[in-house]
């Protein structure tokens, strides 16, 4: 089968989107399946290197290879700041060059059987379904946000806004005319559902993490690099690291772990570490200034996840307190509880859910500073018994979120769809 995937967000980057698009199609090639990936140059890495260099002296469209897989890259619009219309304006760009590939001869001998177009960038996946349809192709609409619904409850659109009223229209053109629409949880499936979408066309393919990941997460197979990495940053061997590793992005909420580490400045015996980059890196800095038990650190190589995981001694998944985000499960969801390593998540609606059930880690209400900063000092007065709870991690996610099983549940979808 030949499959297109029109994603705005794609490795180098580091986050979910990319993980899981990067994770799907290596493992559909490796079953046989011919895969192309549409996508624009990198939004925040590879930072001040050659491969960033390269990309910035690229042609307009591209095509090269990236860990064997076929990848279009089109330069885009950087984006300027944390305000909506630097963001759309980048997506727009995309989405405009995207559109070009509606004129291309060289696909119309190379038509694909399926294109799957994912969100969050609504105006990709509108020129994805256009370029489905020119070359006779099924398009299946991923939706990992709802829209406009995640934007207004951050607050960085208006609800009666021009922005609010193109997003709905996007996405309820593309519900209505996509040949199937996949969802990352059941809570979101609910919800299309109650909004107008049959039940039919809804699919559910939940995140997950690859394989190897799963294989390889295990906190005392890193212990050596652990300590490197402790000496490298001169933290003493005795504090103890409560760390987030991820994409910095408004939907986190990451100011409630700055809140909480205030709460926290007496206890000279624990530091926090911030991994990663993000659109929201700068104003989170701006608010730790001062602090001294806060580091922010630049996002790190796939190879050097494990190591930093193996350091902390809490790992945390924040969330926001919205409606529209809980209906999700963050895929760090799933990392954390393969590290064997004690975590508390700030979540709420399925995430809350899914982690009562796995009994592998502390909930949290989002948003609550002072629940996670007393959650921390319980884990640690206890922290035996939160590693014995840690455990129980890896099985739980090996049994339900393995990538390879839910590529191939994508898959099947296609399938179905192709011999309709």
């Amino acid at each position: 089968m030949k499959i297109w995937v029109v994603t705005q967000y794609f490795k180098p980057e580091y986050g979910s989107v990319q993980s899981r698009i990067f994770g799907f199609a290596k493992i559909w090639q490796k079953d046989g399946h011919d895969v192309t990936i549409f996508t624009a140059t990198p939004h925040h890495r590879p930072q001040n290197n050659v491969k960033s260099s390269a990309y910035r002296k690229a042609p307009t469209i591209f095509k090269e290879k990236y860990e064997g897989l076929d990848v279009y890259r089109h330069k885009t619009r950087q984006i300027q700041n944390r305000k909506f219309g630097s963001k759309f304006r980048s997506q727009y760009s995309f989405a405009w060059k995207m559109f070009l590939h509606y004129f291309k001869a060289e696909h119309q001998t190379n038509r694909p059987d399926v294109v799957i177009a994912t969100s969050p960038s609504l105006p990709c996946c509108l020129s994805a379904y256009f370029v489905a349809r020119k070359l006779g192709a099924k398009f299946v609409f991923e939706v990992r946000n709802l829209m406009p619904d995640t934007h207004i409850s951050s607050r960085t659109i208006k609800r009666d806004g021009l922005y609010a009223k193109l997003l709905t229209y996007i996405s309820n053109y593309l519900y209505k005319n996509a040949d199937a629409v996949t969802v990352l949880s059941v809570s979101m499936a609910k919800a299309l559902f109650y909004r107008g979408v049959p039940k039919d066309k809804i699919f559910l393919v939940h995140d997950g993490i690859p394989d190897d990941f799963l294989d390889n997460a295990d906190r005392t197979k890193h212990s050596l690099k652990a300590t490197s990495i402790r000496n490298s940053l001169q933290i003493h061997p005795m504090t103890k690291i409560v760390m987030f590793l991820g994409v910095h992005s408004s939907k986190q909420g990451l100011g409630q772990i700055l809140e909480s580490a205030k709460m926290l400045l007496s206890r000279n015996d624990v530091i926090f570490l911030m991994v990663g980059d993000g659109e929201d890196k700068p104003r989170l800095m701006n608010m730790a200034k001062g602090m001294p038990n806060i580091k922010f650190l630049p996002s790190v190589e796939d190879d050097e996840v494990f190591g930093y995981y193996a350091c902390a001694d809490i790992l945390l998944v924040p969330h926001r307190d919205a409606t529209d985000i809980s209906l999700h499960i963050p895929i760090k969801v799933f990392e954390i509880l393969a590290t064997r390593t004690p975590s508390i998540a700030c979540v709420s609606g399925e995430a809350k859910s899914l982690l009562e059930t796995a009994e592998a880690a502390t909930v949290v209400e989002p948003e609550k500073p002072q629940e996670l900063a007393s959650a921390i000092v319980k884990t640690f007065e206890n922290y035996e018994t939160a590693k014995l709870k840690a455990h129980k991690g890896p099985e739980f996610v090996a049994s339900k979120f393995r990538q390879s099983t839910l590529a191939r549940q994508y898959i099947a979808i296609a399938n179905k769809l192709t011999k309709s």
